[in-house]
């Protein structure tokens, strides 16, 4: 979506001019130097870096990225393809590195893949537990990034899921079990923590995480202090960097239920934005062989808390969140919202009944919005469940790399469910619903059922009141809409109770059948043609087979990732914006439209970015002001945009009340808001924390002059100037320092 036009922008007609010279000497295909080379930069980087340094480095670092996703996804979808091949017959041979886990592992130009399967049963033979724990890996690498430690190296990482399989892909590093410094590789039995410097960058990694200290090991004779999980492993590797591995328990299980299934504490963990909120910290290894079980009540009492508090609190303020959301409500992102609360989707069933108490059928169409979403996202993600494990059974029956059999698959598969069928009928009464019921134990379906009934019963009232005042009206166009209204009728009294709830509890323009199978599509990755993506709203109303063979262009694949890219891309985006704005607006405001889609798609599953955040704000805030210049409006500041982007800015201070970029670009921001007072406060802890910041100086500067402080606002004009001196020195002093040894050699 413009990636290549943004990039063409800054980077004019010859690419070389923004690489750096230190990066064409190394291998385009050694990930981590590359990675680890680019990242030291970047966290060098502070408020007063030149903006050209900071477009190259992430320009760099966006490039890298790509290179490594498009590699992680090539080379996944072959090794996914070629599962269940001889050895000897695949394109990609596997590498033996020890260990059952996961079966197989290949390297492949640098990169280290392994299939998230249970092949050793410890998930009682459950692959959807086994890609889930992929997932965690995933979210606990991103957590240790957005810690942003200056001197702990992470590995770059991707997850492929193509055909129901997921690989991970990890950039290689160089390390080995001879590295190993701190927590284990050989399942708690031999526990390391023979670096200070390791530990303390853990140390300061748990304070920021609220991961709570505790004595690691399965041996309380050899056990070490450890500030995460046990099985985090860091190493001082062999180029002499300290990195970290092994991510997949970084945060903390939920209380096992009664008779769960096993591996159960590997799977269901807290949400990182809980333990991070949560009044004290929670042990990693509680309910867990790595450590004794005092801290398995901590967990009890948290999970407690999830349950009877936060979502129940989720619940209550959903309502208000979509009121204030642009758009029809299908586009609310209903994921974020509940992440960034601290809720697991696996709760969703408990929202949802938490939703419902006292909903009747005369109740706020806000309210029925939101149950509309949320049960969306629940049969969404059951359905995604269904069509991974029937394309894992094809692909074991097959054992081809075949493409036909799994796209006739997935199509058949989307017809059985959204078809206007008697055996789609079925499959929702009897299968599907089971397979909600299984995945979201707090969810009743039949409380759905009597609920959507109840409201269609007082939806059919009014609508046959509509028809009435229609015909007496004598208007063509009238008898035109109640024949599409009898259709329609006609159409949702064709389908069992269950399906026609979910299509049909939408209270705005919503359609509930579309909004399923888009999220259905967004989950699965595969992609329908142009042609057949404007058609089949109206197709699923009308055909017992709405998907054709022509209708699907790709099975597809879906690469999750440490969000680099999106957030990078925004703030590329973002920064043009601002390059543009005075010279053309029109383009401006379209590099901050598309900036904000980047940023909220990354806040989707990294809801704790105090970049992502605070940029993502500004963006809002320029995009109001603009749009409000072509109109030859005056700027108001209390409209739902500036309201997201308050939002935003407080949720970014949450994440860091101390960060003093977040705390300046709040404070201008409430400058604009004309809150001068507020804005002022914001200000001195800014200047507080860095005296040196100079835009801040600037900008308190000209607030009080604003105030008529003249007197005042001089001082601060004469401290930038004289830090410009002092820099102006410095800098000086190093040039002839450094021409000083150069005349010596």
């Amino acid at each position: 979506e413009g990636s290549e036009d943004m990039y063409d922008a800054f980077l004019g007609e010859d690419e070389e001019e923004a690489e750096r010279s230190g990066e064409v000497a190394i291998s385009e295909g050694d990930w981590n130097k590359r990675f680890q080379s680019i990242m030291a930069e970047i966290k060098t980087f502070s408020h007063n870096t030149p903006e050209a340094d900071q477009i190259a480095a992430n320009l760099a670092l966006i490039g890298l990225a790509h290179d490594f996703l498009y590699s992680a996804s090539s080379y996944g979808k072959i090794i996914i393809s070629e599962i269940y091949l001889p050895d000897r017959e695949k394109t990609l041979k596997p590498v033996d590195l020890g260990g059952v886990a996961g079966g197989s592992k290949y390297i492949v130009h640098n990169i280290l893949f392994k299939f998230a399967l249970d092949t050793d049963g410890l998930y009682g033979g459950d692959d959807a537990a086994a890609a889930t724990v992929g997932g965690h890996e995933l979210k606990g690498l991103q957590a240790y990034f957005n810690c942003n430690l200056p001197n702990l190296c992470l590995p770059l990482m991707a997850l492929v899921d193509y055909r129901g399989f997921r690989v991970i892909a990890i950039s290689l590093l160089p390390i080995s079990r001879h590295t190993i410094v701190y927590g284990t590789n050989d399942g708690g039995h031999t526990m390391h923590a023979s670096d200070e410097r390791v530990s303390g960058m853990m140390r300061r990694a748990g304070e920021i995480l609220n991961i709570k200290p505790h004595m690691g090991g399965v041996h309380p004779d050899t056990r070490q202090l450890v500030f995460s999980a046990a099985d985090v492993e860091g190493h001082r590797g062999e180029d002499g960097r300290y990195y970290l591995v092994d991510f997949s328990r970084t945060f903390p299980c939920t209380r096992p239920e009664k008779e769960a299934p096993r591996g159960v504490n590997l799977t269901h963990l807290f949400r990182p934005e809980f333990v991070k909120k949560y009044s004290e910290p929670l042990c990693s290894d509680a309910y867990s062989s790595f450590t004794d079980n005092s801290h398995n009540a901590e967990i009890d009492e948290a999970t407690a808390v999830l349950l009877n508090e936060i979502i129940p609190r989720a619940a209550r303020d959903l309502p208000e969140m979509l009121s204030n959301h642009e758009g029809p409500s299908s586009s609310f992102r209903i994921t974020e919202y509940v992440h960034r609360r601290g809720v697991n989707v696996r709760f969703l069933g408990a929202l949802f009944m938490s939703l419902s108490h006292g909903v009747s059928d005369d109740s706020d169409p806000v309210t029925l919005n939101c149950l509309a979403l949320v049960l969306v996202e629940m049969f969404a993600r059951a359905i995604k469940g269904d069509l991974r494990r029937r394309l894992r059974s094809r692909m074991r029956k097959k054992k081809l790399p075949l493409e036909e059999p799994y796209r006739k698959l997935v199509i058949d598969y989307l017809n059985l469910v959204f078809g206007c069928s008697d055996l789609s009928n079925r499959y929702w009464s009897d299968h599907l619903r089971a397979l909600v019921e299984q995945k979201y134990k707090a969810l009743e379906c039949t409380r759905v059922i009597t609920l959507c009934r109840d409201i269609t019963i007082t939806r059919n009232k009014r609508a046959a009141e509509h028809r009435l005042a229609q015909f007496s009206k004598k208007k063509k166009k009238a008898s035109g809409d109640v024949r599409s209204m009898l259709g329609m009728d006609k159409y949702l009294s064709s389908l069992c109770e269950l399906k026609r709830a979910v299509y049909t509890l939408f209270a705005d323009e919503s359609n509930g059948a579309y909004a399923l199978i888009s999220r259905v599509q967004a989950m699965m990755g595969f992609r329908f043609t142009a042609k057949a993506q404007t058609s089949i709203s109206e197709k699923l109303m009308e055909e017992s087979q709405p998907i054709s063979r022509t209708d699907l262009d790709q099975i597809g694949e879906r690469i999750k990732h440490m969000n680099i890219v999106l957030s990078v891309e925004g703030y590329l985006l973002m920064t043009k914006g601002f390059q543009m704005r005075a010279a053309d607006p029109a383009s401006s405001i379209t590099y901050f439209s598309m900036a904000i889609k980047k940023f909220e798609q990354d806040l989707n599953s990294n809801t704790y970015s105090k970049v992502t955040l605070r940029n993502c704000a500004r963006c809002l805030v320029a995009l109001e002001e603009e749009e409000c210049h072509l109109r030859n409006a005056k700027i108001s500041f209390d409209t739902l945009r500036v309201n997201r982007a308050f939002e935003y800015f407080i949720r970014a201070l949450e994440c860091d009340p101390t960060d003093p970029v977040t705390l300046f670009q709040y404070a201008f921001f409430l400058g604009q808001c004309e809150k001068l007072d507020m804005a002022e406060e914001y200000y001195l802890q800014v200047l507080e924390l860095d005296p040196r910041f100079v835009e801040a100086l600037h900008a308190y500067g000209a607030l009080l002059q604003e105030r008529c402080e003249f007197e005042w606002a001089e001082k601060f004009f004469e401290r930038i100037m004289q830090l410009k001196r002092i820099d102006r020195s410095k800098r000086r002093r190093s040039v002839l320092s450094y021409n000083s040894k150069y005349t010596r050699r």
